[in-house]
């Protein structure tokens, strides 16, 4: 797993918070404004933090990760806890660059706040990833799920 894998693996996971698959297509969702910040670090090397802002429309409906990442073969979610409004988990990768992750979002008035903390390692190449994630609703949208199929 390359890093611009991992970081489609953190997006989908954050994401899931607010953007569960549906069982229908064309649900009624949410446009979100989201600003994310990714800082990485290696031994002996820093590397400068990024941030982007896009708009994403979500589902309104409840989100679990795990439906996120059926098609990354070597990730598991545990030790997940959720209620009306956070999710908290841990996310394990094995293969050729192993992670561990933890993450936790909340939801608030109109939007949502997340960060997933990360470790990994490539070939003894340690690396840390720390990611946040800031949200507001901007208006409406009709969601239609991702394929997360087998």
């Amino acid at each position: 797993m390359n890093k611009t894998s991992i970081l489609a693996v953190f997006g989908a996971c954050a994401w899931a918070f607010a953007a569960t698959p549906a069982l229908a297509r064309g649900e009624a969702g949410n446009l979100m404004k989201v600003t994310s910040t990714t800082k990485m670090q290696m031994p002996g090397m820093s590397m400068p933090a990024r941030t982007q802002t896009r708009q994403v429309c979500v589902s309104a409906s409840r989100p679990d990760p795990r439906q996120m990442l059926k098609q990354q073969k070597d990730c598991t979610i545990s030790h997940l806890a959720q209620t009306a409004d956070s999710l908290d988990y841990h996310m394990s990768c094995a293969g050729e660059m192993r992670m561990d992750a933890d993450a936790h979002f909340r939801m608030h008035d109109g939007g949502m706040h997340g960060t997933i903390h990360s470790v990994s390692d490539a070939s003894g190449q340690a690396m840390t990833m720390d990611m946040s994630f800031d949200g507001v609703r901007i208006g409406g949208c009709e969601y239609t799920s991702p394929d997360v199929s087998p």
